[in-house]
């Protein structure tokens, strides 16, 4: 096939989305792990995937990881986190070259989700927890990043706009957590949030490129085993916000220009 109409399916817990084409010299993998919103959970969420990046079972040195990726020809690994509604998204993403257009032994397709699956299920593990190591640097790579916001000053207001205007729901927290709850945050437990996080998760798989829906589900059940067999599904809850005056907070910081945000309600949903 080559039009671009995504093939859908159920496997392993997770829903998967293929557009088989042969319209790319690449594979583009993307898998969506979200979680509601709550402020128990939204740090050690964010955490996870930074320590996850570091090392596996089988790449347990994160030089061992990255070469990893450099005999998969230069394959392409990485991550985000944000928020969608009140769900807090981890995305993985991987892009693969075809296989047509080198000289491997092995499928380059089933090599990377087998990175891929490793680096969600198989992560390096020492005595029940992560590596002390690990979450001490990834644990302050996090607090930076949350650091920064502040620094950029335009888009530290429109956080501390919706902080404010969402002051009595999930979607006031910043997708990366919070500061305060990193230093409480210790190798066992990251391990144990992550255990959950990944049992509960909703799961949705995309692949574009010149494969099929079945030669993916069966790589998903070969390479993600531990995923849970019930496929997650997400929900939209509307709880409509009365806003009977117009509230103003104001906040004074060494800055050359001040910066003004409004937040309004329409109360109109997706």
């Amino acid at each position: 096939m080559t039009n671009n109409v995504f093939q859908h399916g159920n496997v392993a817990g997770m829903r998967i989305h293929v557009m088989p084409t042969k319209a790319f010299k690449t594979y583009a993998i993307s898998l969506y792990a979200g979680v509601p919103l709550n402020e128990d959970t939204v740090t050690p969420t964010a955490l996870a995937p930074f320590v996850l990046r570091r090392g596996t079972a089988s790449y347990p040195e994160t030089t061992q990881f990255r070469e990893r990726l450099e005999e998969l020809y230069g394959a392409g690994f990485g991550f985000d986190i944000y928020k969608r509604g009140d769900y807090q998204i981890v995305q993985f993403r991987m892009d693969t070259i075809n296989d047509s257009f080198v000289q491997s032994q092995e499928s380059l397709l089933e090599q990377s989700f087998a990175f891929l699956g490793e680096v969600l299920t198989r992560p390096l593990v020492e005595e029940g927890s992560f590596r002390p190591s690990y979450v001490a640097t990834e644990r302050e790579t996090v607090r930076k990043k949350l650091e920064s916001i502040v620094n950029d000053k335009i888009r530290y207001a429109a956080e501390r706009c919706i902080e404010e205007m969402c002051r009595n729901e999930p979607y006031r927290l910043h997708p990366l957590g919070q500061r305060a709850d990193l230093d409480r945050i210790t190798p066992k437990s990251l391990y144990e949030s992550y255990n959950s996080w990944l049992d509960g998760a909703i799961l949705d798989l995309y692949v574009v490129g010149d494969t099929t829906t079945e030669e993916v589900e069966k790589l998903v059940q070969h390479h993600f085993g531990r995923i849970q067999s019930e496929v997650g599904l997400y929900s939209s809850k509307f709880v409509p916000v009365s806003v009977s005056e117009v509230r103003t907070v104001e906040e004074k910081l060494d800055v050359s220009q001040g910066k003004l945000n409004m937040g309004l309600r329409t109360s109109i949903t997706y």
